[in-house]
């Protein structure tokens, strides 16, 4: 989950500081510089809170989970079956 302004107001600028292509470029963010964006942000602020909280409760509650996932039996069982097919492989080589 991640908390943005979509559609900023505010506007910035990038500049040429010299002729050639080699020349660096001024950059003027201006972020939050609209009174709209400055709202939008303050309005954003529970919602960075609210994710942080549930990305702590989600990584706590994986560490207390001593079940493994689906994808985790899945992974060690094809483990298991390409193991068993390498030696089956290797045998009849030898």
């Amino acid at each position: 989950m991640v908390a943005g302004i979509v559609r900023p107001k505010s506007r910035g600028r990038i500049r040429l500081t010299g002729p050639t292509p080699f020349d660096p470029v001024q950059i003027e963010t201006n972020v939050m510089s609209h009174p709209d964006d400055l709202k939008a942000g303050n309005t954003m602020a529970p919602c960075v809170i609210i994710g942080e909280r549930a990305g702590e409760i989600l990584k706590a509650d994986h560490k207390l989970s001593t079940k493994p996932s689906r994808l985790d039996q899945t992974a060690r069982r094809q483990k298991k079956e390409w193991i068993a097919m390498d030696t089956h492989t290797t045998a009849a080589r030898g």
